[in-house]
């Protein structure tokens, strides 16, 4: 693992600590006794290298939406392998990497666009994940590590499927789906500002994009849960966000009684 230069600390919330420490006691469920040290010490160090500015996404551009991640793999699959541990932990890191990270503004509001933003900041992840990995994990791990991280949007069979699936979860919580749908921001054409309602449309038409990417790769089965998981927490998400999902996943999502 690198050397930290104090400059670069990130001095985390009062939740996000308290979000860690549980995530450090579940890890002791989840991996050997004597390789919990390793993985704590790499936790804590995350923490710290993470960059605290220039967040295009503020509620997952940090070390939080990776242990979120873990966190929902290691309720899928409790008997999971430090590859797919780490592989979630370091999924999407580029994006706690500050200006190191792969911008998705800078490629078209388009599927196709979409999906080349994917590859390359799967790519960036995999490449500035490992190599914080280095000095703590052996290399045939590492390289493990490097694979499921380089095909985590893709999904796939055994561990890569838990892995997509889990990420494409964890876009299904309030605050995720309140700051794609109602709070991310779009520019026009050569960076111009646009109006309220050419924004709504971005905003709608960005939110749409997101959901049938993270979906695509669903079998019936995760389709169901998926859909049983919104409608038992319809009540957290805004009425816009309730009726576009209906749609978008065929399904009921009225509020409760």
């Amino acid at each position: 693992m690198r050397a930290l230069r104090s400059a670069e600390q990130y001095e985390m919330t009062g939740e996000e600590e308290r979000n860690v420490q549980r995530f450090l006691e579940e890890l002791k469920g989840a991996v050997l006794p004597e390789r919990y040290p390793v993985f704590e010490t790499l936790i804590k160090h995350l923490c710290v290298v993470q960059d605290p500015y220039n967040k295009e996404y503020p509620h997952i551009d940090n070390v939080i939406h990776g242990i979120e991640v873990a966190r929902l793999c290691m309720m899928k699959r409790p008997e999971l392998s430090e590859v797919l541990l780490l592989g979630a932990i370091g999924h999407d890191w580029d994006r706690a990497c500050g200006e190191r990270r792969i911008k998705s503004a800078d490629y078209p509001n388009t599927e196709e666009g979409y999906r080349q933003y994917k590859e390359k900041h799967a790519r960036n992840s995999a490449d500035l994940f490992c190599a914080e990995l280095r000095g703590g994990f052996d290399d045939e791990l590492i390289a493990g590590v490097y694979d499921m991280i380089l095909n985590h949007e893709i999904g796939g069979e055994g561990e890569a499927g838990v892995l997509d699936f889990a990420d494409g979860m964890n876009f299904f919580t309030h605050s995720a789906t309140d700051y794609f749908r109602h709070r991310r921001m779009y520019a026009g054409e050569n960076g111009n500002g646009l109006s309220p309602e050419q924004l709504e449309e971005e905003r709608k038409k960005g939110f749409a994009t997101k959901v049938i990417f993270m979906t695509d790769t669903m079998s019936a089965e995760e389709l169901d849960f998926l859909r049983a998981y919104v409608q038992k927490n319809r009540d957290r998400l805004t009425s816009v966000v309730r009726e576009e999902l209906a749609d978008l996943l065929g399904c009921d999502i009225s509020m409760s009684d």
